[in-house]
């Protein structure tokens, strides 16, 4: 095949022909209104630390830890929001995109899954709202589900030298 496209390209140099210029479309810029600059600013690159309930084929007592890393947050032109997330919880270990519909009361963002297939995972409905750093929500999969609960934590940044000489100062 990389054979055949070289000697079409040698062809169209051999005779001249001129190659039209490739029209790329530039990237639709997405406007986002303050309180959905805050949910990005919020959980682009944050790490959700929490526990979750599972009743059903599955049930567990009491509450067992989970963990979700958010690498990257983006509003899509279409209006939902593209997630990049690494799942972790129990003996699940994935790193997924997934395209997430967000719905909004007043200033509260609540993240709306309906039936979505999570790669390597499973197909889940949830809503989980997100309010002063903390989330809270309900969960469901094939016959089982529960609530989930936690809290938004971000990396701490790396103070450069700079910044370490100026804490002496204060």
């Amino acid at each position: 095949m990389i054979r055949f496209l070289c000697l079409l390209f040698i062809c169209a140099v051999a005779f001249g022909e001129e190659q039209a210029p490739v029209k790329v479309d530039e990237p639709k810029k997405v406007v986002m209104n303050e309180h959905e600059t805050a949910f990005r600013a919020l959980l682009h690159g944050a790490r959700l630390e929490g526990s979750f309930t599972m009743k059903g084929k599955h049930t567990i007592d009491g509450t067992a830890k989970e963990s979700y890393e958010i690498s990257s947050l983006d509003k899509m032109p279409n209006g939902l929001w593209r997630f990049v997330v690494r799942i972790k919880y129990m003996n699940t270990d994935v790193n997924v995109p997934l395209f997430l519909k967000v719905e909004w009361s007043q200033d509260t963002p609540m993240i709306y899954v309906e039936n979505i297939p999570v790669p390597g995972v499973g197909t889940y409905s949830a809503r989980v709202l997100f309010h002063d750093g903390r989330y809270a929500g309900t969960w469901a999969g094939d016959g089982y589900g529960g609530h989930l609960f936690g809290d938004v934590k971000k990396p701490k940044t790396k103070k450069g030298p700079v910044e370490e000489k100026m804490k002496d100062v204060d």
